[in-house]
């Protein structure tokens, strides 16, 4: 029988994937992910029409339960940061509607419509997906979070909290809020490898 320290070194040391039961089953041995070293869409193949994606990393403790935990915190509050400001531009527009005055009053108050785009995206994030697992060999835990189309549409129908009006105008906007989201993801992405590029220009 393995000591579960003896595990936990082995995993830290030699890297290994874990793949949780939402995961797609794949293996790579002895090579880093793509998703883990640059772009998270590599999971899926570079094909993301349906979700967004961010990976969060942690170390700096021998906790790899805790690593894990702080990890998934920094993937989802990544997705979080914008699925919000993309939640709110619709809640906004909804806001300065005929409809809209009977959820925030008119002139619309903005605390309310602020508050009510937080929601919406604090029970969105409640269906996100846990998609992978690494241990890298500097005891760096790396975590793949993702929300789809599917699971932020579901979301919204369940948010007895919205009126009807306005829980129909985010179901509309549902895919275009995703789609906006992971490209604003992208691009960011992108910018930091831009400037990782040129450091080492640089040097």
């Amino acid at each position: 029988m393995i000591h579960i320290k003896t595990l936990l070194k082995f995993i830290a040391v030699v890297g290994c994937v874990f793949m949780l039961p939402a995961a797609q089953a794949y293996e790579e041995s002895g090579f880093t992910p793509g998703w883990v070293s640059g772009d998270c869409a590599s999971f899926w193949n570079g094909k993301l029409k349906d979700r967004v994606c961010a990976t969060g990393a942690y170390s700096g403790s021998t906790d790899i339960a805790e690593l894990r935990r702080r990890a998934i915190e920094t993937a989802k509050k990544e997705v979080a940061q914008e699925l919000e400001a993309r939640v709110q531009a619709v809640v906004e527009h909804y806001g300065k509607s005929h409809h809209g005055h009977d959820d925030f009053g008119n002139p619309p108050d903005l605390k309310l419509m602020k508050k009510a785009s937080r929601q919406i995206t604090n029970d969105a994030m409640q269906l996100s997906e846990i998609n992978g697992f690494w241990i890298t060999p500097e005891n760096e835990v790396c975590v793949l979070v993702s929300l789809t189309t599917t699971g932020f549409d579901d979301a919204v129908g369940r948010m007895g909290h919205l009126s009807d009006e306005l829980r129909k105008e985010v179901h509309k906007r549902v895919e275009q809020i995703i789609e906006h989201v992971q490209e604003h993801l992208m691009n960011l992405l992108k910018k930091e490898a831009e400037k990782l590029i040129e450091k080492e220009i640089v040097r």
